[in-house]
């Protein structure tokens, strides 16, 4: 599933549209118009902290915390919450 995802560090800020995949308890982040060496994030889901769903302005926003870096993840398209919500929910 692809998606809208904000990356934020102390130092950067990415916003990019990602593909988003769950695999072995993992959540795969895959930005496709980023150099090779910054392509892809992997997330254990065991250690992502902070978990909460947004409401803002009608649509729905997925924030977490991995390390020093936060997350989100912003519906775009039919099908994004749902996907999302079973597949945090088994974490």
């Amino acid at each position: 599933m692809n998606t809208y995802v904000e990356v934020i560090s102390q130092t950067k800020k990415l916003c990019q549209i990602a593909k988003v995949k769950f695999q072995d308890n993992d959540l795969c982040l895959t930005f496709p118009h980023l150099s090779q060496l910054q392509r892809r994030i992997i997330i254990p889901l065991k250690e992502i902290n902070s978990f909460t769903k947004i409401n803002y302005f009608g649509t729905t926003q997925f924030c977490f915390y991995c390390g020093d870096r936060e997350y989100i993840l912003f519906e775009s398209g039919l099908g994004t919450v749902e996907f999302l919500e079973n597949h945090f929910s088994m974490r």
